[in-house]
């Protein structure tokens, strides 16, 4: 964050910079280890992290559906 700050103070001291509204914007990064991440930083993309989740969320989700499943099965022969 210091070195955006800082990039971010020396673009508005410039007047041609400041003129042209040049600044630095807030990141996505997804750590990859203690000294390198992915930067998200293409516009309507998501971060690796995002697919991760949502991957994560659809694998619990039919593990859900299969466990429902297999006690409606056991339920019905049962009754």
């Amino acid at each position: 964050m210091q070195l955006v700050r800082t990039f971010s103070v020396t673009l508005r001291s410039d007047p041609d910079t400041a003129r042209r509204q040049l600044l630095p914007c807030p990141l996505s990064v997804t750590p990859l280890g203690a000294s390198m991440g992915l930067i998200q930083w293409v516009d309507h993309t998501m971060p690796l992290y995002g697919v991760y989740k949502a991957w994560q969320h659809r694998q619990l989700t039919d593990k859900a559906g299969k466990l429902l499943l297999a006690v409606h099965c056991v339920m019905q022969l049962l009754c």
